[in-house]
């Protein structure tokens, strides 16, 4: 490794974030309170990233685990799916306050390589609007190189993409989301981020990132009036060795 490589590097990752100081919107992600909806519905996710899996891998299933945080009885009517690709089971039976319920998706694996991002729309009899679940992925035909998977490269650390869509967002509305970036070298890479705008938090599920692996890189975008007027593009500089 040469000492370009060996040294501290500094680098601005460049995080869009659409944000709408706005009226509710069609779903029920205006009323959005971290993974809370509508005051009764909460989810321990709302988006699911598969990574990079392969078409022989068949198949690939997640669960999204929803808790009736109410105080009445809580119905998950319906999930459809945005195609057929993807199967979808729910719990059936009312959940009473304090209750867990499950919705379990599966993504079919079997229409080629391509990325994908499908949705789910969930009904419950409460709240009202439906909310929105994601699965994402890219399913590769043929072995690629991690490098080849994440061509954006800092020194070591590569990213598929450096820019992170936010979606809509009200003030006081939280948006989650995750993305993957992969150690392209030898060693072991320590993550520390700084200068990270107000309102938005980071967190690496494993960090130092092993060599030759990858790690989910997670956020959260708290919308507050300030952040809504005042900033269009936020800004991350993270450093790291490796």
């Amino acid at each position: 490794m040469n000492d370009y490589m060996n040294r501290i590097f500094s680098i601005v990752m460049t995080v869009f974030l659409c944000l709408l100081a706005g009226t509710v919107g069609a779903y029920a992600q205006g009323s959005q309170k971290g993974n809370v909806f509508g005051g009764v519905v909460k989810l321990d996710k709302t988006v699911h990233d598969f990574g990079d899996i392969m078409v022989s891998d068949g198949p690939v299933s997640t669960t999204f685990t929803v808790t009736n945080v109410g105080s009445k009885p809580l119905v998950i009517y319906h999930v459809a799916s945005s195609c057929g690709c993807t199967d979808v089971e729910w719990t059936r039976q009312p959940l009473k306050p304090g209750e867990k319920g499950s919705i379990k998706a599966t993504y079919k694996n079997d229409e080629g390589g391509y990325p994908f991002d499908k949705t789910l729309t969930v009904s419950f009899s409460e709240p009202k609007q439906p909310v929105i679940l994601r699965l994402r992925g890219e399913s590769h035909a043929k072995k690629v190189s991690l490098g080849e998977m994440y061509p954006v490269k800092f020194g070591n650390l590569g990213f598929k993409s450096v820019d992170i869509k936010g979606g809509n967002l009200s003030q006081g509305q939280q948006r989650t989301g995750e993305v993957v970036v992969a150690n392209l070298g030898q060693k072991p890479i320590n993550v520390k981020f700084s200068e990270v705008s107000k309102g938005l938090s980071l967190k690496l599920s494993r960090n130092p990132i092993p060599a030759g692996s990858t790690a989910k890189l997670s956020y959260t975008v708290t919308a507050a009036v300030s952040f809504i007027l005042n900033v269009e593009r936020q800004m991350i500089c993270v450093r790291f060795s490796g």
